[in-house]
């Protein structure tokens, strides 16, 4: 999820990528750290909108780190949350 760039040669490189690859989700706000709300907002939206019957929404920004193990984790017993996280995991191919 990405918003809009005032920056002419930005938002036409952006417009080329989406184009060309069709991997990019752009809505209507102009991206910064401030806008993060709308950012949210436009995610849960779109995955409302393109992605209904999904289990699982994961959002995720370039400053969070994601635990895989922990991931797995919650996919595989979701009931078990967090009790599951007091316990080591010696081999992460057990949740795969």
């Amino acid at each position: 999820m990405i918003g809009m760039f005032s920056d002419i040669q930005i938002q036409k490189s952006l417009n080329d990528e989406s184009k060309q690859f069709g991997d990019i989700v752009q809505a209507n706000y102009t991206d910064s750290y401030f806008n993060n709300t709308y950012k949210t907002m436009s995610g849960i939206y779109w995955v409302m909108k393109y992605c209904p019957n999904a289990k699982f929404y994961m959002f995720v920004d370039d400053d969070y780190y994601v635990s895989t193990k922990n991931v797995l984790r919650f996919i595989k017993f979701p009931t078990h949350y967090p009790d599951y996280l007091k316990e080591p995991l010696s081999n992460i191919r057990s949740l795969i």
